[in-house]
């Protein structure tokens, strides 16, 4: 059969009263049918693949473009915070968070040089009424437990802090 495929259908035939005459066999050459479904076969694979790669590429210069912007946000976020505490350092600005009991939870650098008191020794460790003096100030941590439940902002109120050693610092504060 020359090296062709071939598609083979044999047929009984049968004459009008049901008797066997013999078979037919058709012969039909496939060789281009499956030339042509081979070369479908490998341009869909093809085009298959080079999709697939495109959205794999685009994909990745999606994330890739996300991941430069989030580092680029960081590096920006430090810089920012840098300028910060510069200028907290050089208006002598003392900044802190509170938890719902009144401990520091975080407190600036600048502590140290102003009240005496190391961060370490602050966070987590003392209340914020702790650096108030205790004879001036009777009853001023039940005041202040009152300001927090009622959430009103404190907006440039002078107030004494006492450092470690003992002094009086006049602070100016502003709370939200």
């Amino acid at each position: 059969f020359d090296h062709k495929s071939w598609f083979i259908y044999t047929k009984n035939l049968h004459d009008a009263e049901g008797i066997q005459l013999g078979d037919i066999a058709l012969l039909h050459d496939i060789s281009h049918d499956i030339e042509d479904f081979v070369h479908f076969a490998f341009f869909s694979t093809v085009i298959g693949f080079f999709t697939l790669i495109s959205i794999l590429w685009f994909i990745y210069k999606l994330l890739h473009r996300t991941d430069a912007q989030i580092v680029l946000q960081q590096k920006k976020a430090q810089e920012s915070e840098k300028r910060v505490k510069e200028l907290a350092t050089q208006s002598r600005t003392i900044f802190w968070e509170i938890n719902a009991y009144g401990m520091f939870t975080y407190i600036s650098e600048v502590e140290d040089s102003l009240t005496g008191y190391a961060p370490d020794e602050v966070e987590n460790k003392m209340y914020f009424y702790d650096m108030y003096n205790k004879n001036a100030y009777q009853g001023f941590e039940e005041r202040a437990r009152w300001i927090f439940n009622a959430r009103e902002p404190l907006v440039n109120k002078e107030d004494q802090l006492v450092t470690r050693d003992g002094n009086i610092l006049w602070v100016l504060i502003n709370a939200s």
